[in-house]
């Protein structure tokens, strides 16, 4: 969803400059640069090595992983998931923090970002059991309504409470962010506080990039074939987007977003093709901009507007035609490619 320009400015690959990590996770691909300057006096690069700042990185999204995937049937998440309703389930601090960060989402975006939608995603094909070859019923998916909302669980500390039968969670709008935030984190924690962490595309930027500047960040146009369609810099900030054209389903020649509209239980249909959300951290902006395009083009806008978000949006106008609309904040850190 974002393209990261980190390495277009770093044609000099030395060591002592940057080091660059990249591999498979989560279902997608991760890509960290680390800014190391090995004549600083205190640089932490000194007494530890690239390989073993590589392992620690991995280490750490492999737990988060772990602990969150709805692909693996042992993590965390799917052994809650397979508990009864009304049972007081003792989980890790780091899934009680998810879900009661996403209840607190859900409460403020009127439900429009919602973890328990599991099995309506599971349903049109965007789940574990796979794609689907014609789309729910009315019928089928009105009969799930039971088993889905964000009101029927409780997180109190480490413990979860389902309240209803049958209710599941999917984590996957919210757990990608939340691993780019950990990563950052015990990136800073061993004293590189200068780097760029893409799980992807939801991105952080920390520090300064090599030049000493803030972290130039790409904005794809909304379109398989990508492209670039802007450009932000950045520091010590957090970026996610959402769109409706990379994953999707195709049934009777229909393609259907991989956004569920919590109200109808259908994908969604508007003209929002891309949100992108800059916040404080990637955990909320990954939810946040979830939020805004399952709301739509006139709904989210105005949502993002009234709680303050910087956010930079794109809004389908026919044929690969696009308007955009850019929250007053965000303006100034568009960055000028003619410079």
């Amino acid at each position: 969803m974002i393209a990261t320009l980190a390495a277009c400015d770093i044609a000099k690959d030395k060591e002592d400059e940057f080091w660059l990590f990249k591999g498979p996770i989560m279902g997608t691909q991760y890509s960290i640069t680390v800014v190391v300057n090995h004549n600083a006096e205190s640089n932490p690069a000194i007494d530890m090595s690239r390989f073993e700042l590589d392992k620690g990185v991995v280490e750490v999204m492999q737990a988060t992983n772990q602990i969150m995937s709805h692909y693996i049937s042992d993590s965390d998440l799917s052994l809650l998931n397979s508990e009864p309703s009304g049972t007081a389930v003792v989980v890790t601090p780091a899934l009680a923090t998810i879900l009661a960060v996403s209840q607190r989402l859900s409460e403020q975006s009127n439900g429009a970002f919602d973890i328990t939608l599991a099995p309506v995603i599971d349903a049109w094909g965007f789940g574990p059991a796979g794609e689907i070859n014609e789309r729910p019923s009315p019928e089928a998916l009105e009969s799930l309504r039971k088993k889905i909302g964000y009101q029927k669980y409780k997180v109190v500390d480490n413990t979860v409470v389902k309240l209803a039968e049958g209710l599941t969670f999917n984590l996957s709008a919210i757990a990608k962010g939340y691993a780019v935030d950990q990563v950052s984190n015990y990136l800073t924690k061993q004293g590189f506080g200068n780097h760029l962490v893409d799980i992807g595309g939801e991105l952080r930027a920390s520090g300064k990039n090599q030049e000493g500047g803030g972290w130039r960040i790409g904005i794809e146009k909304p379109h398989v074939l990508g492209g670039l369609r802007d450009v932000i810099e950045l520091t010590d900030r957090a970026v996610a987007t959402s769109g409706d054209y990379r994953n999707f389903v195709e049934l009777d020649g229909q393609r259907y977003s991989h956004t569920i509209d919590s109200k109808s239980l259908n994908p969604v249909l508007h003209r929002l093709a891309s949100i992108t959300v800059v916040h404080e951290n990637a955990t909320e902006a990954d939810g946040l901009a979830t939020a805004i395009l399952a709301m739509g083009d006139v709904l989210g806008i105005e949502f993002a507007r009234e709680k303050g978000l910087s956010f930079y949006a794109m809004i389908r106008e026919g044929d690969d035609e696009y308007s955009v609309v850019v929250s007053d904040d965000l303006h100034p850190l568009l960055y000028d490619k003619d410079q």
